[in-house]
This record gives C-alpha cells, sequence and structure tokens, in this order.
C-alpha cells in the first residue's frame, strides 16, 4: 500500500472518529469546530477552566497530533462553517480566549524550558514586557496586551526592507512535564491569569 493511500485511509478514519457522538444540532460534522465531547477523548490530557469571565463558553475545537486548540468566547459563531485557525484565533476572533494542550515529551525539566523560552521573548522583543509566573505551582511566562509590539519584516533583492508592527494579544504558557498550555486573547492580562489558574 502506497504511502499517500494509507495518509488518506487514516485521515478518513480520523474524520470518521471525530464525526461520532456529536449533538444533535450539530447536524454538519465540521472537524474544523467540533463539540467539547469529541476533543477531550482524542486529548485525554485536556484541562478546562472552571472561570472564565462573563459571557464567555466554549464555542468550538480543533485536534492535531496530540494537542487540542480550544475556543471561549462571548459572541456567537456559525459552528457549521466556522474553523478554529490556532495560528490567527485571536485576531480572527478579537476578544475570544484560545486555549492550546499540548503533548510534549520532550519537556522533561519545565523550569528549564520556562526560563529558555522567557530569555529568548526578552531579548529578541522587550517591547512584550515578558515575565517569568507561576501557575498553580507551574512554571510558566506571559506577557500583557503589547501595541505595536510584534514585527513582520519583508526583504527584497535591491536591499529594501519593508517592515510592519501589530498589536500582540496577552499570552501565557505553562510548562509541565510532558505538557505544555498555552493561552492567549486581547483580554487582559489579569483574567487571563484567572482562567489559568482555574484549569482542572
Amino acid at each position: 500500500m502506497s504511502g499517500a493511500i494509507a495518509a488518506g485511509i487514516i485521515g478518513l478514519v480520523t474524520i470518521a472518529s471525530l464525526g461520532q457522538g456529536l449533538n444533535a444540532e450539530d447536524s454538519v460534522t465540521n472537524v474544523g469546530c467540533l463539540p467539547l465531547d469529541n476533543i477531550t477523548p482524542l486529548v485525554p490530557i485536556v484541562q478546562l477552566p472552571a472561570y472564565l469571565p462573563e459571557g464567555y463558553e466554549y464555542k468550538c475545537g480543533i485536534v492535531e497530533f496530540g494537542e487540542a486548540n480550544l475556543l471561549f468566547w462571548n459572541q456567537t459563531l456559525d459552528r457549521s462553517t466556522y474553523e478554529v485557525d490556532p495560528i490567527n484565533a485571536a485576531w480572527d476572533t478579537p476578544g475570544s480566549i484560545l486555549i492550546r494542550v499540548s503533548e510534549r515529551p520532550s519537556i522533561t525539566d519545565p523550569s528549564n524550558q520556562a526560563e529558555q523560552e522567557y530569555r529568548y521573548i526578552a531579548e529578541n522583543n522587550p517591547k512584550l514586557g515578558v515575565q517569568l509566573i507561576e501557575i498553580a505551582g507551574n512554571p510558566a511566562w506571559a506577557n500583557d496586551i503589547s501595541v505595536n509590539a510584534g514585527t513582520q519584516e519583508a526583504k527584497f533583492p535591491d536591499g529594501e526592507v519593508i517592515a510592519k508592527t501589530y498589536d500582540m494579544p496577552a499570552r501565557i504558557r505553562i510548562f509541565e512535564s510532558g505538557k505544555m498550555i498555552h493561552i492567549e486573547g486581547f483580554v487582559p492580562l489579569s483574567e487571563l491569569k484567572k482562567v489559568a489558574e482555574s484549569l482542572q
């Protein structure tokens, strides 16, 4: 059996398993916007927040190779067509909160991992004001919403450089042995900390 055919079969099996157990109101199976009941069996390390800002609730999520991305928001969206974009969720759904839970077998020293990432960010983008913190006894780094702290450059063959800045969301990244939790959104860091501390 060729690799392409095997990959296609695995993909169909995964989509079929994601489609099982959908709620009655989910008449269209949309693997880009799954109900929570379909997320937790596939990524059992998922932790859910007991606290969310007023009006926020789970909207949908996606699963990718030992990682779950969960979108919480206080607005409505069309579950049949919306697809969670874990890279651009903060900009696509302004004010939403994205929680990413990832299996990370390479994390054997959570404190060292947090320190390394913190130092890298602090040295390469001091505008973010990144800080080392603890969440429920676990090492983490965080930054508040930062105006014009993100940068993007395009370099052309003639030497011209065009630079663009953009706002960065508040972020918290928590490290545990074999696991990483990332939370972000254009909401105050104080609120994200409450969300993070309530994970269970």
